[in-house]
């Protein structure tokens, strides 16, 4: 797979089954995701910022436990072959 198929699928993933899931955990309001067009090692690719209700943060715990027992699909790639 090329890296700009890669790309794609974590960017399909991240758009339709990342956003999606956190967007459950309540208090999350709203997922704001934006393209650096010139990364680098310094700068990531890709910025998404998460806008929540006061302590809402908390509730994230019981997604991170969803997601590591693996209830709660997770995108893993090798980054080696970028």
């Amino acid at each position: 797979m090329s890296g700009a198929e890669k790309e794609e699928e974590f960017n399909r993933w991240y758009n339709e089954v990342h956003i999606p899931e956190v967007m459950k955990v309540p208090g999350w309001t709203r997922a704001s995701r934006f393209v650096n067009m010139e990364p680098s090692e310094k700068y990531a690719r890709y910025l998404t910022i998460w806008e929540l209700e006061e302590d809402a943060w908390r509730n994230f715990r019981e997604h991170v436990k969803k997601q590591k027992a693996g209830e709660i699909p997770d995108f893993t790639w090798d980054r080696s072959s970028k």
